[in-house]
């Protein structure tokens, strides 16, 4: 990946009508091997997430080209026949925040540059596949000669479509194919499934209704909390003598003798 002034500079040179050409203002220009998409011609450009294509149709929905995520090796930023930024498949964090900015920053510095009645200004977006497919589409995005603009978009638009498209490009690039594909599910067979595996319907007495129906356990329930309610009454009991005969020993009214015999009796 590389962008900078010193690309910027090659950008910013001067060239004469004589010597560039505006793109072809009818249908995409294509051969076995090469693309050429112009938005002021009616072009297009898209994504088709679902079936994992870059779909490239010319003016009139010919010269339709599909380039699959998996086939694409790197995507470039050309600003008159310069590339400012060139992002390639193996670079998993090619088009982060940074980059991002950076990218702006250039193109926007090529935008107060003062043009010449004679000079031109292009930006593109090249798309390159694996060497095993050998294609290269361009797409054109903004074009002027001198004062005149030939494209639709403002510079300011073109800009963010730019940074967009690049955004989009790159994730299609590492995009892995398990998040762009859904699932198919066979309803016929999660119904089947469904029924095989239901278990039928019992009567199954509930808890509460067996403990109603066994007068046994219902007696051992109640005798078990009768006896916990009789501890703890105990337990209060023996505390509040063990309290009172504290009192009178510290009141003088038992000697030491006369207190541990009385302790001794409330505790047994």
């Amino acid at each position: 990946m590389k962008i900078g002034k010193e690309l910027l500079q090659q950008v910013l040179m001067r060239r004469k009508k004589s010597d560039s050409t505006a793109p072809d203002q009818g249908a995409a220009e294509k051969t076995a091997k090469y693309c050429y998409y112009s938005l002021l011609s009616g072009c297009s450009l898209e994504i088709d997430e679902k079936s994992r294509l870059v779909i490239l149709t010319g003016r009139g929905n010919r010269h339709t080209r599909q380039i699959g995520f998996d086939d694409i090796a790197t995507c470039e930023v050309i600003v008159n026949e310069a590339a400012i930024l060139k992002i390639e498949r193996h670079e998993e964090d090619a088009f982060d925040l940074e980059t991002k900015h950076r990218l702006r920053t250039t193109l926007r510095e090529l935008q107060h540059e003062q043009m010449g009645p004679e000079a031109t200004r292009q930006i593109d977006i090249r798309i390159s596949g694996l060497p095993e497919s050998g294609f290269l589409s361009t797409v054109n995005f903004y074009y002027r000669e001198g004062n005149r603009r030939l494209t639709d978009h403002s510079y300011t638009d073109t800009v963010q479509d730019i940074v967009k498209w690049c955004g989009m490009l790159t994730t299609a690039m590492h995009q892995p194919a398990s998040q762009s594909e859904e699932p198919e599910i066979n309803e016929e067979a999660v119904t089947e499934q469904d029924e095989t595996t239901t278990e039928p319907e019992t009567d199954r007495p509930s808890p509460t209704a067996s403990r109603a129906e066994d007068p046994d356990t219902e007696e051992s329930a109640e005798a078990a909390i009768q006896e916990d309610r009789n501890s703890s009454a105990e337990g209060d009991s023996v505390v509040s003598e063990l309290t009172k005969l504290v009192m009178l020993k510290e009141q003088g009214y038992l000697t030491d003798e006369e207190f541990e015999k009385a302790k001794a009796k409330i505790i047994n």
